[in-house]
């Protein structure tokens, strides 16, 4: 499910903007390290694929993933200068305090993932997810993405406007493995 997610954001290009120094395209959020160190693995698995990113070329064009669930604010912090990083993947709280550093800019933030959306928008979480929202642009594309989200009663808590719904479900027999 992950990649569904993954390609949308690598097949828009970062464009100039988050190409500037500081600035990046999209922050994908997990509730946990271990799933947002395998959205990333992924990431550069798929990115394989990306032209402008595996060969290097088309600056503006490239995707720079960055991890921010490694190490400490002051590494996540020297990792995105020194790196140039558009594309990041990390917890809320991890991405919290990045996002306080005044060398951080979100003003070319296109689109925000909150990923097993469900326990990103509970109680747990909900400090940090309000700081998040406070440094992103309010013009910006929210993607929730969960394997079963029944309940959308929070989403105005983080800023949905004309929210839509998509879901994907299996018919019983092909669920079943029955053709």
């Amino acid at each position: 499910m992950t990649r569904q997610f993954l390609i949308p954001i690598i097949a828009r290009p970062p464009g100039i903007e988050s190409s500037k120094k500081h600035r990046f395209q999209a922050p994908i959020v997990a509730p946990t390290r271990e799933l947002a160190v395998l959205i990333h693995s992924l990431l550069i698995q798929t990115l394989q694929f990306h032209s402008s990113s595996s060969q290097g070329q088309y600056e503006h064009n490239r995707i720079i993933p960055q991890l921010v669930a490694r190490g400490t604010e002051a590494q996540d912090l020297s990792t995105f200068s020194s790196d140039s990083s558009n594309l990041l993947i990390g917890t809320p709280g991890g991405f919290r305090k990045l996002l306080a550093s005044p060398h951080i800019h979100a003003s070319a933030t296109r689109v925000l993932v909150l990923d097993e959306a469900d326990k990103l928008l509970a109680t747990d979480f909900k400090p940090d997810i309000a700081a998040i929202l406070v440094f992103l642009p309010k013009q910006r594309q929210t993607g929730l993405f969960n394997a079963s989200m029944d309940d959308f009663t929070r989403l105005d808590r983080i800023g949905l406007r004309n929210p839509v719904r998509v879901s994907v479900k299996r018919s019983r027999q092909r669920a079943a493995g029955q053709d």
